[in-house]
């Protein structure tokens, strides 16, 4: 292999590394829509949501998706802060809970940024 060969290869290889560091960086943020907890989180989170009944959305008339815009009409609640502590990248954020679902909502674009199971 030639050296131009060789820097070339290196280069998309480096390219590469670059764009799975962007993607695993993305998913760590705060729009990400997914977010990954322990079993002790999920337990806490489920706990928290269980006494927040007020936040439950029986129907819902949009889809439960990352990106959807929910309606104006759906009252979102602030994230509790016992909540905040689990995902506190949504610390300004809004929710609902949907089933076995915390919905986090952007408040400025009534965007679905996360579906949290628990």
């Amino acid at each position: 292999m030639g050296a131009a060969e060789k820097k070339g290869t290196e280069g998309r290889a480096q390219t590469q590394t670059q764009q799975k560091g962007q993607t695993g960086a993305a998913t760590t943020g705060a729009t990400s829509g997914s977010v990954q907890l322990s079993q002790a989180q999920k337990t806490k989170a489920h706990d928290i949501v269980v006494t927040q009944s007020s936040a439950c959305v029986g129907n819902p008339d949009f889809s439960i998706t990352v990106n959807t815009v929910v309606p104006r009409h759906v009252r979102l609640f602030t994230l509790p802060g016992e909540l905040v502590t689990i995902i506190p990248q949504y610390r300004r954020y809004k929710y609902i809970i949907v089933g076995e679902e915390i919905v986090i909502i952007d408040p400025r674009t009534l965007r679905i940024v996360a579906i949290i199971p628990v």
